[in-house]
This record gives C-alpha cells, structure tokens and sequence, in this order.
C-alpha cells in the first residue's frame, strides 16, 4: 500500500470508535492510523459508556471530532446512542459528526427509515472501513 505525505492525511483532532467488536475496534482504527493523522482515538465498546463521555465534556476540544459508530440492527444500544444524542446539549452535536459503520448496509432501507430522523449522522460506511471510505467523508469534516 502506497503511503501519503503528511501534508495529504486528513486531520483530526479526536476521533471515537464504538463497536462491540474488539477485533473490529482494531482494524478501524488501524485503518485510521494509515489514512489520517489523528491526535487521539477513544475506543469504546459500549455505546452507553461513549454517551458518559460525552456527557462529561466540558469544552469542544473535549469532544470527538468524529464518531464511528457500528449499528448492528440485533444490538438495540446504537439505537439508544443514537436517541440519547438527540437529548445532548446543542454545543455538542455541532462540533459533533456521527458516522454509521455496518456491514448491513446491503439492506439499508429500514435502516435508511430509522436513522432519517437523526440529522447529526452525516454518513454510512461499509465495514470494515477502508482508505477509500475515509477520504468519501473528507470534504464535511
């Protein structure tokens, strides 16, 4: 795999992964890692507990920049992330993109029903993420 200048990565300050998956939790991040330059990954696997972080955020450099999110439709927690973040503070949803992950995508229309309602979700990636999905989410970050 070709290897970009630095100047090339996209950049973020902090990026939050959620997935029960360990093993998920790693190749995303490792993904991130060769695609862009990142200060900080917060790994989670409990999106209850991502919701306590966000929660306790006192200043927008607190919070993720981005949020990787994996919605399984058997997992109800996503759900309630995703509602519970309806009810954060308007500060943080702003400063805040929301970025579904899932490997269901090729049934998305009740998934598409279901989300159409959360505007804070910019978009939905396949996984496992790649360079190229990465880059797709650029040009609103």
């Amino acid at each position: 795999m070709a290897t970009l200048p630095k100047s090339d990565f996209l950049q973020f300050q902090s990026v939050m992964l959620i997935d029960q998956s360990s093993s998920e939790l790693y190749a995303t991040e490792q993904t991130l890692l060769i695609g862009a330059d990142i200060r900080q990954i917060h790994k989670e696997r409990d999106p209850i507990q991502a919701l306590e972080m966000l929660k306790n955020a006192k200043a927008p450099q607190d919070l993720p920049q981005i949020i990787f999110l994996d919605i399984k439709n058997s997992t109800p927690n996503s759900f309630v992330f995703l509602e519970e973040f309806t009810r954060l503070p308007q500060w943080i949803r702003d400063n805040t993109r929301v970025v579904l992950m899932s490997i269901y995508f090729q049934f998305k229309t009740e998934l598409d029903y279901r989300i159409a309602k959360y505007s804070f979700v910019t978009d939905q990636v396949t996984k496992p993420l790649d360079i190229r999905q990465l880059y797709r989410l650029q040009p609103a970050c």
